[in-house]
């Protein structure tokens, strides 16, 4: 992973609330948003899946006890 933009940035570029303003700085957090967001639906998709599976197997056991 790269370092954040604005990790080399010194006075008077880098200014305190800076970074409401830096163009880098909000592309980045743009990419990284998405970023973000594309790994919460991997994962949504993954626990679907493993819900789904639970669900079949403690249905199975229920059928089984009876």
């Amino acid at each position: 992973m790269e370092k954040p933009c604005c990790n080399g940035c010194v006075p008077p570029k880098r200014y305190p609330g800076c970074h409401d303003h830096c163009p880098d700085r909000i592309a980045e957090k743009l990419i990284e948003d998405l970023r973000k967001e594309e790994y919460r639906k991997q994962q949504d998709i993954q626990l679907g899946i493993r819900d789904q599976k639970t669900r079949g197997v403690t249905k199975a056991a229920k059928r089984r006890r009876r």
